[in-house]
C-alpha cells in the first residue's frame, strides 16, 4: 500500500499481468451479462444514450465494450492497464470503430473538448479514489457534447472514509452520493437519475448514475 498515493494503489492492483489482481479481468467475463440484461437498470439506462461516439471509462479487456450494442460510429475505450489494453487492442483489430488507449495517468482523457455524445463506465468506478472521481467528472464534463449524458457505475459506500479500498466490502472505495452529486456539478453535469444498491448482500456499496452535460 502506498500512504502517499492511494491513487496508484488502485492502478497497480491491475496495472499488469504480475499485478495481485490481474487474473480479476478473466474471471469476471462471464459476468458481464448481468450488466447488459434488458430488465436491469444498467441496460434500460444505458439505451437512453446517443451512442454515436461514445467514451468508455476503465474499460479492462473489453468485458464490457464487446456488448456495446451496433449503431456506435466509434468507441474510445481508455484504462490504466498496460497489458488488458493490450489484450483488448487485439481483440477489437478488426473493428475500425473501436479504439483501445493507455490511459497514462488515471486521471484524465486524451481526446479533445466535445469530443463524444457519451460517456460510460461499469464495474471499475467502485474502486476509484474520491480524487480520481473528482478528476474524471471534470474530464467528462470537458469531452462530452452539449446534451451528451453519461452513465457512471460508481461506489456509494460511505462507512470507511480514511481506510483503504482493500479493506472495505467488495473493495469499494469512500463516496456518497451526496459527495459524487456535488463534484458532478462542479464538473458541469447535471444528474438524470441515480439508485444505489447493495451489490451481494444488504450493505449498500453501489451506485448508478446518470447525467447530462446542459446544453446552456
Amino acid at each position: 500500500m502506498s500512504a502517499n498515493d492511494p491513487h496508484l494503489d488502485v492502478i497497480n492492483m491491475w496495472k499488469n499481468r504480475q499485478s495481485v489482481d490481474f487474473g480479476y479481468f478473466e474471471q469476471v467475463e462471464p459476468f458481464a451479462e448481468r450488466f447488459w440484461n434488458p430488465v436491469t437498470t444498467f441496460r434500460q439506462w444505458f439505451d437512453t444514450l446517443d451512442t454515436t461516439e461514445l467514451l468508455e471509462i476503465a474499460c479492462g479487456q473489453g468485458r464490457h465494450t464487446v456488448l456495446v450494442p451496433q449503431g456506435y460510429q466509434r468507441i474510445f475505450a481508455i484504462d490504466t492497464s498496460v497489458d488488458a489494453i493490450a489484450i483488448a487492442t487485439e481483440r477489437f483489430k478488426d473493428n475500425p470503430k473501436l479504439t483501445a488507449t493507455l490511459s497514462e495517468d488515471g486521471m484524465t482523457i486524451p481526446q479533445l473538448d466535445s469530443s463524444f455524445t457519451a460517456a460510460f463506465s461499469y464495474d471499475a468506478m467502485v474502486h476509484f479514489e474520491l480524487m480520481t472521481m473528482a478528476s474524471y467528472l471534470k474530464e467528462t464534463g470537458r469531452v462530452l457534447k452539449p446534451g451528451g449524458k453519461a452513465l457512471f457505475h460508481h461506489s456509494a459506500y460511505d462507512r470507511n472514509p480514511t481506510g483503504h479500498f482493500t479493506q472495505s466490502p467488495h473493495w469499494r472505495n469512500y463516496m456518497t452520493q451526496d459527495l459524487f452529486a456535488h463534484l458532478a456539478s462542479r464538473a458541469g453535469l447535471r444528474i438524470v437519475d441515480t439508485v444505489s444498491f447493495p451489490w451481494s448482500d444488504e450493505i449498500i456499496t453501489d451506485a448508478l448514475t446518470l447525467m447530462i452535460k446542459p446544453e446552456v
